[in-house]
């Protein structure tokens, strides 16, 4: 099974997606993931191994976004691993946009491979900005919190490391809704594109996480 998930920043999808990996088996790929995974030291000195590792640190040193054709060639290396193949895979943060959509259909469809399921998280901007501008982040170990629906067991501390918790910087009510009219331009031709084709479901992420969480796998397993 190959799922896709789609969702505003702040929609919960990382937890989500956390928590159908652990259900379902499902190899879990977030651009984001495999972006630092490149940029680890044993990839950049062996580009052999990993060809885009160099690319991709070229771009982000320079705090640059990276190109749709280096995105594509990354992510359809690690899905072409023996762990995705063997146990299907779920993606986070791609496709971003229609063209990264159809790249993905056609890499798929070469390995008798395909998309079941595309999971829309839904909620609205007001909620996006109020659990945005309440996150806090881990500066040691990157856990995340949420002074709305996710309070840290100490005061503005981390549960795992005890370290003091920070505001990332572009959790400002400023920057998020920036972030949100990106979101909206690229994504909008993305619902349309898996709709058509009767991939999508749309989930309410307004309820609490566990709510969320059996409303996608009620989904996901109907369409099984």
């Amino acid at each position: 099974m190959n799922l896709v998930l789609l969702g505003p920043p702040g929609c919960g999808k990382g937890t989500q997606a956390k928590m159908l990996f652990e259900k379902y088996d499902l190899m879990h790929i977030s651009t984001g993931e495999t972006f630092r995974e490149l940029l680890k030291t044993d990839k950049l000195d062996n580009p052999a191994d990993d060809p885009g590792a160099k690319e991709v640190k070229k771009y982000i040193d320079k705090g640059l976004f990276v190109p749709d054709d280096i995105v594509m060639k990354v992510v359809s290396n690690r899905l072409d691993r023996e762990d995705c193949i063997k146990n299907g895979f779920l993606l986070d943060g791609f496709p971003r946009n229609l063209f990264q959509a159809k790249f993905l259909d056609k890499h798929l469809a070469q390995k008798d491979r395909k998309i079941y399921n595309v999971v829309s998280l839904e909620l609205s901007d007001e909620t996006i900005i109020a659990r945005l501008s309440s996150r806090l982040i881990c500066p040691s170990c990157g856990a995340n919190y949420n002074l709305i629906s996710q309070h840290p067991k100490a005061d503005k501390k981390c549960d795992s490391c005890g370290k003091k918790l920070v505001q990332r910087k572009d959790d400002t009510v400023e920057v998020v809704k920036r972030r949100l009219d990106i979101y909206k331009n690229e994504t909008f031709p993305l619902i349309k594109y898996y709709t058509t084709k009767h991939l999508l479901v749309k989930i309410n992420a307004e309820n609490n996480v566990e709510e969320v969480f059996k409303d996608i796998c009620n989904a996901i397993n109907n369409k099984i």
